[in-house]
Parts: structure tokens; sequence; C-alpha cells
């Protein structure tokens, strides 16, 4: 009975802190929690473990399965790529990347595909901006 009662609350915990990160996140660089939330369930339903091996060679981490081409202006501010193992800290720099993409392409679906897919103004990329922010907007519409 004890040990149920450890774990669920471990589980709670877990839970809490999780939707701190993301509100915290949120309100810090003035992005929607639940579209933070989407974009985690989209990225790696919200396995703070993923990684992901690109075919450029670049490598995704975390939660937010931030790109490892980050890591250089992310090491600007202290981050290295070990502390994107970090949940907060991985949904931190998540919020941060979308937010830099808002600002340039405003609060549009197509700012949202550009966390996935980049900013390069190409017809593949665009498709790819395009079924990502599909995907993130049915999340968004449906859950995860």
């Amino acid at each position: 009975m004890a040990m149920r009662l450890v774990v669920l609350l471990g589980i709670l915990h877990a839970e809490f802190v999780s939707a701190d990160c993301f509100e915290t996140a949120a309100e810090r660089h003035r992005v929607s929690a639940d579209l933070l939330r989407a974009i985690a369930c989209v990225e790696s339903n919200f396995n703070p473990h993923a990684i992901n091996r690109n075919r450029n060679g670049s490598v995704d981490y975390g939660v937010m399965q931030i790109n490892s081409v980050w890591l250089k202006e992310l090491g600007e501010f202290g981050i290295e790529r070990d502390h994107l193992w970090d949940w907060c800290t991985n949904i931190h720099v998540g919020a941060w990347v979308l937010a830099q993409k808002i600002q340039r392409l405003g609060y549009t679906w197509r700012a949202i595909g550009a966390y996935n897919a980049g900013l390069k103004d190409t017809r593949l990329r665009e498709q790819l901006r395009y079924e990502y922010a599909e995907k993130v907007y049915r999340v968004v519409e449906h859950g995860c």
C-alpha cells in the first residue's frame, strides 16, 4: 500500500511539474501553453528521452525534439546538449525556438510549421511546414 502511494505521488508530482514547465515557458516566451503541449505530443509523444538522428546529420533531443543546430547559440546562454535531457529546460528551449519563428512569421500556422521544417523558402519546405502545422492543429483540436 505504501509503495502504491509513493508511485502515485511521484506520478502526480511529475504531472504537476510538467504542467508548470509548459505554463512557465509559455508565459516567459509569450506563446500558448496548449500549443507547446501539442508540439511536444507531435514531436515526441511527451517522451523526454526521445532522440532522432536526421538525414542531414543533425540530431533532435528530448520532449520538444530540439535540433542540434541550435547548440552553438544555446551555448551562449550556458545551455549544453546534456541540459536538453532535462524536461523543463527542453520545454523552455522549445518555447524559445517557437517564439523566434513567430517573431519572424507572425503568430501563424506557417510559423508553427517552421518549428519543425525551418524557414528556408523552398517548395518542399513549404509543404513540410504545412503538413507539420496540420499535425499540430489536429492535436490542438482533438488531443494527443
